[in-house]
């Protein structure tokens, strides 16, 4: 409900202009940290599409390897073999790779058995590819002792080799050879994986965004020793008669209506507010129509501009405290 709000006598103590300087920094400020938060958070988002669509693109058992690297691999046992020393490894391609296997174990999500192995090429190894096939030839027949995922299989890839048992492992002589070839922008560009710059990136926007949050409440707090207030909503008093429902109270005035936090301030309706723009240009003349315990509001002439988000609304006469 609009009511007046108390004036204190007394005298009031005027800011200096210093302090008003200082608020218009903080605001500057937190403008600007708010601008790189949101760019912050943009490329985040295009980090995460460029890592999706690196995923999309990546070949099936796809390995990328450096001349001198090792790294370790794992698949699943082909049908038939008990451990690690009797897989059958087949090559093809340059000449320098080596599969040496390690271990059986079982796997952790399906609970099959599983093989692991070092994976190394010669530091003088020729670049390209290389088909590095572990030998299992599916059966072609089907037969009832058969699981159903055998008898898949079987339908499938009878008398074929397992395609999940056949790895390319592509050889680079340096890394920038290997980062040139990269499905990911991004790891083309700076050498690091996509996730992980969107992971930094949305870390520093959330701490450029908190940043921002303390700058303004400075920013707001400096400027209302001023009587000048940060504008948090603009509404459209035609539209908020066309929007109304049945029986509800219509507003008794058109116009542009901002709304501020009042932080405490003084302040009475019918007193004069001035529209100031983000670059602090006067822009219209208004008044204060309603005043509660934590906004005010004032109203600007609906043929004059429409104010934008973040117009600042001072007041015309200062009230004493």
């Amino acid at each position: 409900m609009t009511q007046q709000m108390p004036v204190k006598t007394g005298l009031r103590k005027s800011p200096d202009d210093s302090s008003l300087a200082l608020a218009k920094s903080l605001l500057a400020r937190s403008r600007f940290l708010g601008r790189v938060s949101a760019f912050l958070f943009i490329l985040a988002a295009v980090a995460v599409i460029d890592g999706l669509q690196t995923l999309v693109r990546h070949e099936f058992n796809s390995i990328d390897l450096l001349a001198g690297e090792s790294v370790l691999v794992s698949g699943m046992m082909p049908a038939g073999a008990k451990t690690h020393d009797d897989l059958v490894v087949e090559m093809d391609g340059p000449p320098g790779l080596t599969f040496k296997a390690l271990e059986t174990y079982k796997g952790f999500w399906m609970g099959g058995h599983m093989w692991r192995a070092e994976l190394s090429a010669a530091p003088d190894m020729a670049s390209g590819p290389v088909i590095l096939t572990i030998v299992d030839i599916v059966k072609a027949d089907v037969s009832d002792s058969q699981t159903k995922d055998e008898r898949d299989r079987t339908l499938l890839f009878g008398g074929m080799q397992n395609p999940a048992l056949v790895h390319t492992v592509t050889v680079y002589a340096t890394e920038a050879d290997r980062q040139a070839a990269d499905n990911s922008l991004l790891r083309r560009l700076t050498g690091i994986q996509p996730f992980a710059v969107a992971a930094l990136c949305v870390l520093l926007a959330l701490l450029t965004g908190i940043a921002n949050w303390l700058s303004f409440l400075r920013a707001e707090k400096g400027l209302a020793l001023h009587d000048i207030y940060f504008g948090h909503a603009v509404k459209d008093m035609r539209v908020a008669v066309k929007q109304a429902l049945p029986g509800q109270k219509l507003p008794a005035a058109s116009g542009y209506k901002v709304s501020f936090s009042r932080l405490g301030r003084p302040m009475i309706v019918g007193d004069g507010a001035r529209l100031l723009d983000r670059d602090w240009n006067e822009r219209e003349r208004g008044a204060i129509v309603e005043v509660d315990r934590l906004k005010g509001h004032a109203l600007f002439p609906e043929d004059g501009v429409r104010p934008g988000h973040g117009w600042l609304v001072t007041l015309e006469t200062t009230q004493s405290k």
